[in-house]
């Protein structure tokens, strides 16, 4: 473990009128940083790696397990976009010089990161063969071998199939939590950050502009992490756990269009739904189509001029519901004529209100 470690970051570029200031604790989780183009999240990773020069004092670690841990020792590796890798060598001996030549001991074994990254089959190719997504792959598995403790990855897998990219980000995931190796991450896609970060940052224009969990950054959709697929061939759906006692059913969209073909699926995969796709009521629809039908909670509503945004909670996820004012002014005077009837139902749609979603049918494509 590595203790509480924070970085105060207080940096001022006097070009373009850089100014990033903010506390990242990054024993919480996976830190993101979003952003258009230009905006200054690269920046940002290269001043924390100490390859941009900043004002004096302009980072400060606070570690209360390993105080050796500084920039000064060199404990941060920053992963660009563009791997730079020795062309002309093999991908086994990319990775067997980063074991050589580190000062840290890796945390990890060299067979186990191989696998981890899926590159078995590259190990005696040269890096000049090896497509774009490949190289990405090469460039995070000699990152994990370096032994170094802060991993600051900028677009990492931004040119890898959607299906490789769910399994390195579940990677990352799995290694904030279950080792000392921390993770600070630039991406575009604000979709793959709400998968793995708990908090993101973003930027404009050199400016922090926004801080917080995912959900603050997505206000017109939520995000699920479906889990452990079964394929039903007799129906062509998917079935996933949203946890042990709640099941979610997609689609299963392949290229053969083969039903009774297993497709290829990967481990979980993250379900960004729509907030106005979503449908609540106090009871379960048992007479209905809709097979989605999850148990929620109330945590919050507000009020705009034409809807109502409810927030939900279930399984340790938030979900995001647009309702208009019409259909809310039903629901609580469903619930006001249900206790006027003395059916002592309980129900009022308020903070800590139990009711259930009803969601649409996910389409994933998968290959065969």
């Amino acid at each position: 473990m590595l203790g509480s470690l924070h970085l105060h970051i207080d940096a001022e570029l006097p070009q373009g009128h850089y100014h990033v200031q903010h506390t990242l604790k990054l024993d919480d989780g996976v830190i993101g940083v979003s952003g258009d183009s230009g905006q200054g999240k690269t920046t940002l990773l290269k001043i924390i790696a100490g390859l941009i020069e900043v004002n004096p004092n302009a980072l400060t670690w606070s570690n209360s397990a390993y105080q050796s841990l500084s920039p000064e020792q060199n404990c941060i590796v920053y992963q660009a976009q563009t791997p730079y890798l020795f062309a002309h060598l093999t991908v086994i001996q990319n990775l067997q010089v980063v074991l050589k030549h580190t000062a840290h001991r890796s945390l990890f074994e060299l067979d186990e990161v191989i696998n981890w990254c899926a590159i078995e089959g590259l190990l005696q190719q040269p890096v000049a063969t090896l497509s774009g997504g490949e190289q990405q792959r090469v460039a995070f598995a000699r990152s994990l071998l370096c032994g170094k403790r802060v991993i600051l990855l900028d677009e990492p897998f931004s040119a890898t199939d959607v299906t490789m990219r769910q399994r390195l980000l579940s990677l990352v995931l799995h290694l904030q939590k279950s080792t000392p190796v921390r993770f600070i991450m630039v991406s575009h896609a604000l979709s793959e950050l709400a998968f793995i970060c708990h908090e993101i940052i973003a930027i404009r224009a050199g400016q922090i502009t926004r801080v917080g969990p995912p959900y603050k950054h997505c206000a017109q959709s939520s995000y699920l992490t479906l889990l452990k697929p079964q394929y039903l061939p007799e129906y062509q759906l998917i079935k996933w756990q949203l946890n042990a006692e709640i099941d979610i059913y997609s689609h299963a969209m392949n290229k053969t269009n083969a039903p009774h073909t297993v497709p290829d699926l990967p481990d979980q995969y993250l379900w960004l739904l729509s907030s106005n796709a979503i449908t609540l009521s106090y009871e379960q629809q048992k007479k209905s189509s809709i097979l989605n039908q999850i148990p929620v909670t109330v945590t919050a509503i507000v009020h705009s001029s034409a809807n109502v945004i409810v927030h939900l909670n279930v399984a340790e996820h938030s979900i995001l519901v647009q309702i208009t004012r019409l259909a809310y002014e039903n629901l609580v005077s469903e619930s006001e004529q249900s206790i006027e009837s003395g059916l002592r139902l309980g129900r009022e749609l308020t903070v800590g209100t139990k009711v259930w979603a009803q969601l649409p049918l996910c389409s994933l494509n998968v290959g065969l």
